[in-house]
């Protein structure tokens, strides 16, 4: 893996439940000269996204 991978994924956090192959990524990745935080939700058939940048959120919900 790149160290510029490396540096993207910050965290990678599995629930209680590890069998139920729920998980969240977080990633940080810098936008002119800001950084911007993505974070990927896997809940059973459904995914979450939410980007959070400095003035606004955006979140998109979608079906595998």
């Amino acid at each position: 893996m790149s160290a510029h991978v490396d540096m993207l994924v910050i965290e990678l956090v599995r629930t209680s439940d590890p069998a139920s192959g729920d998980y969240t990524l977080v990633n940080r990745v810098p936008v002119n000269g800001r950084f911007i935080t993505l974070a990927v939700t896997y809940r059973g058939d459904v995914y979450f996204v939410l980007v959070l940048y400095p003035f606004f959120v955006i979140a998109l919900v979608g079906m595998l």
